[in-house]
């Protein structure tokens, strides 16, 4: 009875401390994801205040092509895409090719302006996040203006920044993670019955011997 209170409640905490493992392990892979996205942002702005000649660099279509592929290289980045939003291209036009939305959840995100995060695990071991984050406009984003750029209203998503993670090692680790702690557990359980049934038998020992002998006499 002792050990199988003692069960539930360390298996209870276990599930608990799994759990939370596992979101928070998430979690750091999340903000990989709105870091990348925020250096894109911030490149992307820095292109729309350097001028050469009468225009600015990212009116450029191949600049902004280049600059999107070299980012796009880097350890454990598996894609990254810009996606230009209804009112970016009803003001400049229509972009390259590759920043136009390509499945529901660019879609989803141009139209609510809440960045959307998918996880995808693969039955082979691989895994991937993909995070894509909305570009809104504001009065002022760190030091660029975006009203000034842009003639739209505050608050109109102008774009969103498609980011996708290899997070392999990531879940790797989780998993070994979670195999440490069920051993641990097992070890722990075996130790339990052994103690448990230590003090059991030293506690009843006054009573003249073990519980079935103990039981008996006082039956009798």
């Amino acid at each position: 009875l002792i050990q199988g209170l003692l069960l539930i409640m360390l298996l209870s905490a276990q599930q608990w401390l799994i759990h939370e493992f596992e979101r928070s392990g998430l979690k750091a892979a999340e903000n990989r994801t709105n870091t990348v996205a925020d250096s894109v942002n911030n490149g992307l702005n820095t292109m729309m205040e350097i001028q050469i000649g009468d225009k600015d660099v990212i009116s450029d279509k191949k600049s902004r092509q280049r600059f999107i592929k070299q980012l796009g290289v880097s350890d454990k980045l598996l894609e990254l895409r810009v996606i230009r939003g209804k009112g970016t291209n009803d003001e400049f036009g229509e972009g390259l090719p590759e920043e136009r939305p390509v499945d529901d959840i660019d879609r989803e995100v141009l139209a609510t302006g809440k960045p959307k995060f998918k996880l995808n695990v693969t039955d082979g071991g691989d895994a991937s996040l993909r995070a894509v984050i909305p570009s809104v406009a504001m009065k002022e984003f760190r030091s660029s203006k975006c009203l000034e750029c842009h003639g739209v209203n505050e608050g109109v998503v102008l774009g969103a920044i498609s980011v996708t993670l290899d997070i392999k090692d990531d879940m790797a680790e989780i998993s070994r993670i979670k195999s440490w702690l069920w051993v641990g557990q097992g070890l722990l359980q075996v130790v339990l019955f052994f103690v448990i049934g230590v003090i059991v038998r030293r506690s009843l020992k006054p009573l003249g011997g073990e519980p079935i002998e103990a039981a008996q006499i006082a039956q009798s």
